[in-house]
């Protein structure tokens, strides 16, 4: 079924899909429950109305309407809401609605259900959003049970799946090089370790803003 809004973009987010296919874990499942997402889903919940809106004809509403509806929603809300239908997630998961993420972050009143901002280095608020508020499944290969390392901005069975994948050095520069003090590293070993992939992210980044060539 195609969207019933006309977006003047794609849906493709900037976050890569898991290289796993991810199999469905119930909201129950303790192996993958995030108590974070429990806490704010407890604090958030309004009392009990035996009044009940009727909110089907809100995703026939006009664009401009749901756009400015959803700016003004807490970031576990706009999550939950992508996850309703195809619609809602391809307007959701699209670069273009990355502003409605980030204005999230600073929307609730309280300080103990405000979430941190999005790092400025993270291109995707969506992504940190769901590294807050998602399931505890590893991104590698799908096992329950891995809480958020905000370190990596991942989650990861540090056995099967980050210890081997995980390096400490890039050739050619010795561990004292300013070039990781840019990487993204893990603080749960000594000397902290990386993915591979994020050095030569940093190292791509620099050459095209120096000029100057970091690849031997």
């Amino acid at each position: 079924m195609e969207s019933p809004w006309a977006l003047p973009f794609q849906s493709e987010d900037v976050i890569p899909e898991p290289s796993h296919t991810r199999r469905p874990f119930p909201p129950w499942n303790l192996d993958v429950l995030n108590y974070v997402t429990l806490y704010t889903w407890k604090s958030l919940r309004l009392p009990k109305s035996h009044h009940t809106e009727d909110l089907s004809r809100f995703p026939a509403m006009h664009i401009d309407i749901v756009l400015e509806v959803l700016s003004h929603l807490h970031p576990l809300d706009l999550l939950s809401i992508s996850s309703t239908c195809r619609s809602f997630r391809d307007l959701l998961l699209s670069p273009a609605s990355d502003t409605i993420w980030r204005d999230s972050f600073s929307h609730d009143g309280t300080d103990r259900l405000r979430p941190p901002p999005p790092p400025k280095s993270m291109s995707s608020a969506r992504g940190w959003a769901a590294l807050i508020y998602g399931q505890n499944i590893c991104d590698e290969c799908g096992a329950p049970g891995p809480c958020a390392d905000y370190s990596l901005w991942r989650r990861t069975c540090r056995r099967k799946c980050l210890s081997p994948q995980l390096h400490t050095e890039i050739p050619g520069y010795p561990r004292g090089h300013e070039i990781y003090r840019l990487i993204p590293r893990t603080g749960i070993s000594n000397p902290p370790r990386f993915f591979p992939a994020d050095g030569i992210d940093v190292l791509e980044e620099r050459s095209t803003c120096s000029g100057v060539s970091y690849f031997a």
